[in-house]
């Protein structure tokens, strides 16, 4: 059993599967395939990636002992569901990937798991980076390029 941390929500977003969490000496397990490339939440994940682009999930699908899963699909479309906006995917995710990045083909983070629907196969939903800054009222502030 993986040891348990200490961690506090510092922002949350009522309804999603969206929140900041401060937890000191907590990592994530990387799946072998991405050890060179993490994910990165930089400005340009806030633009919506386009209708049949690759995408990419990683979470902990049913708990600890599939941590680190990668999951890979395309975005399948935007849609708004009572005011909110979510990404369509047949990337698959399971309970335990909420809140996990959703990936693009350069490994920036464009998304949130939030939902799966179990009565369908391959219909997965992700709240876009952008409305989840927006929403947590948090700006990406990249570091200037050095010389």
């Amino acid at each position: 059993m993986a040891e348990k941390k200490k961690g506090f929500v510092t922002g949350a977003v009522t309804g999603l599967s969206v929140a900041i969490v401060a937890a000191a000496g907590v990592g994530m397990k990387w799946p072998t395939a991405m050890a060179e490339t993490r994910p990165q939440l930089t400005k340009a994940s806030v633009f919506a990636p386009p209708v049949g682009a690759p995408m990419y999930a990683i979470g902990s699908p049913l708990g600890e002992t599939l941590a680190g899963t990668f999951t890979q699909g395309v975005l399948s479309g935007v849609r708004d569901f009572n005011g909110t906006r979510f990404f369509q995917s047949d990337v698959s995710i399971n309970h335990g990937n909420s809140g996990g990045p959703m990936l693009d083909g350069n490994s920036r983070v464009v998304g949130l798991a939030d939902l799966h629907i179990d009565q369908a196969s391959g219909l997965s939903f992700f709240v876009p980076m952008k409305d989840a800054l927006d929403r947590l009222a948090v700006v990406i502030d990249e570091p200037a390029a050095t010389p």
